[in-house]
């Protein structure tokens, strides 16, 4: 649950963070490699050089 049971958060509040995110440390932000999005279960942080998440 996104900021605890009395919170209001959208989840286009969630999608900016993440897309304010990947700037700062994603060579490509729109082709992530790094923070990626797991369908039906929210992100991941990958690391490909030792396939680790």
């Amino acid at each position: 649950m996104l900021g605890g049971k009395n919170s209001i958060v959208s989840s286009n509040q969630l999608h900016v963070h993440i897309h304010r995110i990947r700037k700062l440390f994603e060579e490509k932000p729109k082709q992530p490699k790094y923070l990626l999005t797991v369908r039906g279960i929210g992100y991941i942080l990958y690391c490909p050089e030792n396939n680790y998440i």
